[in-house]
């Protein structure tokens, strides 16, 4: 280790003291946060338990009544109904303008409404004419039609109830005419909390919107809007007013995840403190998953990621000899029952308690802002001689930057910059600061011990850091997954390339790093070196294609079943990167280091290894897993990737025994 400024050393562990203390606080409060939310919503949809009581054999209300009584379920998403709705419930008859001058000729159907028709108006056959039953739908359709196309081309048939529009078949009969406010008074009686889906529409307009609104808004004071489709309502012309009438009437916005429906990150962020996270399984999906798949996707997104809101799709396409209305009933008891074991209360949104939650300070964010420039001198201290006026050149960038991101009043922005700085920087320190030099290595009697405690100093530092990146990005913006971690892709590379250049130039040849560069350039290629370059380059590629949320690249059947395994073992599923590479590659390093390890090779042990600190910290960097599983997680992986290096490194003892076996019977 390079001789320091001792007091630019000791300043810096004192900021960073400070910092973690500030940030500990931070992370109780919001850990009292998270434990305090225990109330989970289950949603179904009403068109979807209409499709499943016709398949049954039954009218819709018995099946909510079944629901109702056998179920945990606790409320409705009632959608918009269409022309196609009214027409399947024979409320309303559509014709072609074509139709009408064939029967007309024919004289099959309905000679007198026919007649009347045909004679009032000429009948343009291009146009289609919905003949309504009742007076009240007529007037209803008739309203939202008109505001959709506009008067000229919604034309009313003398003093009948039929209407003549102008477009084509397909887009009319998918067209929201509100919520039924039928449907509404009917899932109340039946004891479920009506939640409302609200569709966007290709031809918006202001009186649109409030028109969809005053189809419910008188029925339901409060609720939770959950959109319909590629794109919220409103987007993307008339957005600002469909948020005034949500924050008006204080509806919850439905914020679905792995979703990408346009507009409705912009929607979260105008209102977040109204956003409700919802985990659905598309219908698109549910082809692929069974009842016992599904019900663990649920609990899983309950448990592990905070969502307290689950909208359920039923199985209607599976084959099964009982009643489809039985087996969806089933399924519907096995996520109430896996998500009721982990100590939650199924209730309506509604329902909720409201929760106060404070997140950090302005002057928190201050001091947690300077802990990470403590860490930034650490960092830099570890690479070079550190003088007094690059420390103060950095001081300046960190409060300066602080204090201008204040003044503008974007400090979220300039504290998820320091969070990423944070999370490149703390496993970086982590791998490097424990690390034994030459001489401190050989007063080491018990290296399994030593490769132990180093792997407990690198997840102490990890966790320092990671602490920070809680206490930065503490508002609900990020709690809740509006907002995520910017740069995930950048705190994987940056540490690799940092340890890299660390451990292969070796603290004294840092400063000739130019001209040790330059050298291997022009120096003839090795076999060993090519071949650790491509290993490395194909390892890096493999992690940075696997990171994130979506996996670029396929996982393989075994590889889920293991996961499955150890989830069910262990309550929370490692990550497999962590205790199968990344510990034991760095304790490997620490056991054979000076010895079967050359100092000259270690680089390539240390950048595999420091994939674990990596993959910590960046557990720690997704807001809206809740503390506790994310430190679950972590120390479970350093536990199981000292488990798996031990069992390595025996598993290399035992080959070398065996071929030394091998070799004397030889001889």
């Amino acid at each position: 280790m390079r001789a320091q400024n001792k007091t630019l050393q000791g300043i810096s562990y004192f900021l960073l003291a400070i910092a973690v203390l500030v940030s500990i606080n931070i992370a109780y409060r919001r850990v009292q946060f998270e434990d305090s939310r225990k109330s989970v919503d289950l949603i179904v949809s009403y068109k979807d338990m209409k499709q499943l009581s016709l398949l049954g054999g039954m009218e819709i209300k018995p099946l909510l009544e079944i629901l109702n009584k056998k179920t945990r379920i606790t409320s409705i998403a009632i959608e918009e109904d269409t022309l196609e709705d009214f027409i399947n419930s024979g409320k309303v008859s559509m014709l072609k303008g074509s139709e009408v001058m064939n029967m007309y000729r024919v004289g099959h159907v309905n000679r007198f409404l026919l007649t009347h028709l045909y004679k009032k108006i000429k009948v343009k056959p291009e146009r289609f004419y919905l003949i309504i039953e009742e007076k009240a739908d007529y007037e209803r359709i008739r309203d939202f039609l008109m505001i959709e196309f506009g008067k000229d081309s919604v034309k009313r048939i003398g003093q009948l109830n039929i209407l003549e529009v102008i477009d084509d078949k397909e887009d009319l009969l998918q067209i929201g005419l509100g919520i039924s406010r039928n449907t509404i008074s009917q899932v109340r009686k039946l004891g479920f909390q009506p939640v409302i889906r609200l569709k966007n529409s290709n031809r918006l307009s202001q009186a649109l919107i409030r028109q969809k609104f005053l189809s419910f808004a008188e029925e339901l004071k409060h609720t939770t809007v959950i959109f319909e489709g590629d794109s919220v309502l409103g987007y993307p012309s008339q957005l600002s007013l469909t948020l005034e009438k949500l924050n008006a009437f204080e509806y919850n916005i439905g914020f679905v995840e792995f979703s990408k429906q346009s507009g409705i990150t912009k929607m979260a962020n105008s209102l977040p403190k109204q956003v409700v996270r919802v985990h659905s399984i598309s219908s698109e999906e549910m082809g692929r998953y069974t009842p016992e798949n599904a019900s663990k996707r649920f609990y899983r997104a309950v448990k592990e990621r905070g969502i307290r809101s689950i909208f359920i799709q039923s199985f209607k396409d599976i084959y099964q000899e009982g009643s489809i209305v039985d087996f969806n009933v089933k399924y519907f008891n096995k996520i109430s029952t896996l998500i009721d074991k982990e100590g939650f209360t199924l209730t309506p949104r509604e329902a909720f308690e409201i929760i106060d939650y404070e997140p950090a300070k302005t002057w928190e964010l201050f001091i947690i802002n300077c802990g990470v420039l403590a860490l930034v001198l650490i960092l830099f201290q570890l690479f070079f001689i550190l003088r007094v006026g690059w420390a103060i050149l950095t001081s300046l960038f960190f409060v300066g930057g602080f204090y201008v991101s204040f003044l503008f009043s974007s400090l979220m922005g300039w504290a998820s910059f320091i969070a990423l700085i944070s999370a490149v920087v703390t496993p970086t320190i982590a791998v490097i600061a424990p690390f034994p030099d030459e001489e401190e290595n050989k007063l080491v009697s018990n290296r399994i011990l030593n490769a132990l405690f180093y792997l407990l100093k690198v997840l102490g530092v990890c966790l320092m850091g990671a602490v920070m990146i809680v206490g930065l990005l503490s508002v609900v913006d990020y709690i809740f997954a509006i907002k995520r971690f910017m740069g995930v892709k950048i705190s994987f590379i940056m540490p690799l390339v940092l340890i890299g250049i660390y451990f292969f130039l070796r603290p004294h040849r840092m400063s000739s790093i130019i001209f040790v560069f330059r050298r291997i350039f022009y120096a003839p290629i090795r076999t060993a070196g090519l071949a650790s370059i491509v290993v490395l380059f194909g390892f890096v590629v493999v992690l940075i294609l696997r990171s994130g949320n979506y996996f670029m690249m396929p996982s393989m059947i075994f590889e889920e079943k293991f996961r499955t395994m150890l989830e069910s073992l262990l309550y929370v599923r490692p990550r497999t990167k962590e205790f199968l590479i990344g510990y034991p590659f760095l304790f490997l390093a620490l056991v054979y280091l000076d010895k079967k390890i050359s100092r000259h090779w270690v680089w390539f042990f240390m950048i595999i290894g420091v994939v674990a600190p990596i993959s910590l910290v960046n557990s720690f960097c997704h807001i809206h897993t809740p503390l506790s599983i994310s430190l679950y997680r972590s120390c479970l992986g350093i536990v199981l990737g000292f488990g798996f290096g031990a069992v390595y490194y025996f598993l290399y003892k035992l080959g070398e025994i065996l071929l030394k076996r091998n070799h004397n019977d030889r001889n």
